[in-house]
């Protein structure tokens, strides 16, 4: 009897060490699991931000000399003109942020203005942006139509990720230009004014 009721008490004490051990290793897969989670959670957060660029591109000269005021000539020729290369400040930019660039996801630009210190735009019939990349050049934007007397106008957006040359030092755009009219002496160059909307994952 006294033997039986060892027994008993023995394998009392072993289903209740079993279960002690059973519940110790759950809390710890449980607290791996919560760990696990945390971690993904802080590098998933995102974070979002604008940076801002701004060049200048010189007008070719056409080869027949400059058109004034009182003379207006017409033409119908395209010109390519690449701009300087442009420090994308990206690492920086970034790292303000609190992220990195193998975190960027996506780069697009919000914004591509095209301005004259001359008299206007008249000059131009129509723009076509590309941006130089490593392969073949990637159209982000274009002007089709250019109100009279405009000495400004936003670019038509195209929407693609330039995420792979944004990262980089140093970014260029090439812009196709045709030309209506022999530009006068006041308009040697253009202005580029661009936003480029960064996402990415935020590193904690």
């Amino acid at each position: 009897m006294k033997s039986n009721i060892y027994k008993h008490q023995q394998t009392n004490k072993q289903n209740v060490w079993k279960k002690s051990l059973s519940l110790l290793l759950s809390g710890m897969v449980m607290l791996v699991a919560m760990s696990c989670q945390k971690t993904k959670d802080s590098v998933n957060e995102f974070t979002e931000f604008d940076v801002e660029y701004s060049s200048n591109i010189s007008i070719p000269s056409f080869g027949t000399g400059s058109a004034t005021a009182d003379t207006i000539v017409a033409v119908d020729t395209t010109m390519t003109i690449t701009t300087p290369e442009i420090p994308t400040q990206m690492t920086s930019k970034t790292s303000a942020a609190k992220t990195a660039l193998n975190l960027i996801d996506e780069i697009k630009l919000t914004r591509f203005n095209i301005s004259t210190l001359g008299s206007n735009l008249n000059f131009i019939k129509s723009l076509t942006i590309y941006i130089k990349t490593d392969g073949a050049d990637v159209e982000v934007a274009n002007v089709a139509d250019i109100p009279e007397n405009a000495t400004s106008v936003s670019a038509h957006l195209s929407d693609v990720n330039i995420k792979d040359p944004m990262i980089k030092d140093k970014v260029q755009f090439k812009v196709i230009a045709a030309f209506k009219l022999v530009p006068d002496s006041t308009q040697t160059s253009l202005k580029l004014d661009q936003t480029v909307h960064v996402k990415g994952k935020k590193l904690q």
